[in-house]
C-alpha cells in the first residue's frame, strides 16, 4: 500500500486517537509497516504482553536499559521488583494475586464461554495480520492457543 493509503487505514482503525475498538487496534502489523517506513527496524523493541507479563520488572528494566542504552543501576533494579512486579509474580507461586484483573472482560463469570466461542473467529481474522507480524519481525513470532485461553469459573462462583 502507499504509506498515504496506510496512513489512512490507520486513522480508521485508531479512531483518530481513541483506540476503542481492540481488535483493529490490536493489527499490530499495519501500525509496524507504517512506522517501518519513517524508522529503521533496530529502532523498535517488539515484546509480546504475554512474555512482558512473564518477566520480573527488574529483568524487563535491563532489558529496556540495553535497548535504549540508557544506564541502570542495581538499586533502582531493585526498587522496580517490590513496586512493579505483575501481581502474579508479586504473589508468588503459592499466593493470591493482590491486584484486580488487567481487563475488565477477565472478571466477567462467563469470559472463559465467550472467549472459548471468540477464539475461533478472531484467529481467523488476525491469521493474516500476524503472518505479516512474523515476516516483519521474526518467522517464529506467534500466539499459541494457549496464550488466548481462560480457565471457566466454577457455577458456584459464577452465581456469586
Amino acid at each position: 500500500l502507499p504509506t498515504t493509503e496506510l496512513a489512512a487505514y490507520l486513522r480508521k482503525c485508531f479512531d483518530y486517537g481513541r483506540a476503542t475498538m481492540y481488535a483493529t487496534s490490536s493489527m499490530y502489523s499495519a501500525c509496524l509497516l507504517h512506522a517501518l517506513r519513517y524508522f529503521k527496524r533496530e529502532q523498535f523493541l517488539v515484546l509480546r504482553y504475554e512474555d512482558l507479563m512473564a518477566m520480573d520488572a527488574a529483568a524487563t528494566l535491563r532489558l529496556l536499559s540495553r535497548f535504549t542504552g540508557l544506564h541502570l543501576d542495581d538499586s533502582t533494579a531493585a526498587k522496580a521488583r517490590g513496586q512493579c512486579q505483575p501481581a502474579r509474580l508479586r504473589a508468588g507461586k503459592q499466593g493470591k494475586a493482590d491486584a484486580p484483573p488487567n481487563a475488565y472482560s477477565s472478571s466477567s463469570p462467563h469470559a472463559a464461554e465467550m472467549l472459548a466461542e471468540a477464539a475461533p473467529q478472531l484467529e481467523a481474522v488476525f491469521a493474516p495480520y500476524n503472518a505479516l507480524l512474523r515476516e516483519l519481525l521474526h518467522p517464529r513470532l506467534s500466539w499459541a492457543a494457549s496464550d488466548h485461553r481462560k480457565v471457566a469459573q466454577r457455577t458456584a462462583a459464577r452465581l456469586a
